[in-house]
């Protein structure tokens, strides 16, 4: 049997039926990264006597219908669970907006960037050329949002997001937020912005 907890496996033998029971190993494998595990869910069902004998294919043909379906869903979970370099807070004066004043006076935008890399190698050699420097980053949002003026921010953060993967090739995806902290809104607000995700597939579209 894989290595989680009796306490979990019990939680969900005893409570589901069968075709939820091997969902719900397969969408935990998933979860714990063990994705080459996925096949395997049946014969755990079988050594725990919820699944018998000469019932394996059919345990086989529904977990290799989950791994299709759910390929989109194993690819958010690397990047939910996976190394990544963090920005949070950068501050910066633009011209963005759709409204004249936003063009000639500007205003302040907050910037976090998410950027998913394998950091590894990193980790172990302690080198910062094994990684992207965050000011690397850091730049990137600097120049979009103090340069050319954009109508929506939807804009702005896709420029940041395409850039960072044009530009650093060892990152994979990339999330970006950015909110304007002063809006003409009734009532107290932190910020309002967009946020986005942009992988590097993106960039063939």
């Amino acid at each position: 049997m894989l290595p989680w907890s009796n306490r979990l496996v019990h939680e969900i033998l005893t409570k589901k039926p069968f075709c939820t029971m091997l969902g719900a190993i397969q969408e935990f494998i998933s979860r714990e990264g063990e994705y080459k595990h996925i096949e395997r869910a049946p014969q755990i069902l079988i050594k725990l006597g919820k699944l018998k004998e000469g019932e394996e294919d059919a345990g086989k043909e529904q977990g290799t219908k989950f791994k299709l379906s759910n390929s989109t869903k194993m690819e958010s979970d690397a990047l939910m669970w996976g190394d990544k370099l963090v920005l949070r807070g950068l501050l910066f004066h633009g011209f963005h907006g759709a409204k004249p004043e936003e063009r000639k006076l500007g205003q302040k935008f907050l910037v976090d960037v998410d950027a998913w890399m394998d950091l590894k190698v990193a980790g172990k050699s302690d080198d910062l050329s094994d990684t992207v420097s965050y000011t690397d980053i850091y730049r990137i949002a600097k120049e979009v949002l103090e340069g050319s003026p954009h109508n929506l921010l939807e804009s702005v953060a896709q420029k940041i997001a395409i850039t960072t993967l044009k530009n650093l090739q060892q990152i994979s995806a990339v999330r970006v937020k950015v909110g304007k902290p002063h809006v003409a809104v009734r009532g107290p607000v932190d910020y309002l912005g967009v946020e986005i995700l942009r992988r590097r597939s993106d960039l063939t579209d």
